[in-house]
């Protein structure tokens, strides 16, 4: 009966606190002084082994800020029906 109960608030506490809103702020403006790079500029990595890495940046995109409502639970339990 105690096991039974604990399970019980266990899973309601667990279903309550999972359907919530998600809030995600936009992207901060400010913080593209750290991140100068235009699109079609090329990055270029190398290490004392002379070994290399090139990278292009195709796309710059900046978040708006939005709410979604994270409901996991639900998602969850339909992949399994």
């Amino acid at each position: 009966m105690k096991t039974s109960t604990l399970i019980f608030l266990l899973l309601a506490m667990f279903f309550i606190n999972s359907c919530r809103n998600i809030e995600c702020p936009c992207f901060d403006k400010s913080l593209l002084t750290w991140m100068p790079y235009e699109v079609g500029d090329r990055l270029i990595y190398v290490n004392q082994q002379n070994d290399s890495l090139i990278f292009t940046v195709k796309s710059k995109h900046l978040s708006e800020a939005y709410k979604e409502k994270y409901d996991y639970p639900h998602l969850y339990l339909n992949s399994f029906l």
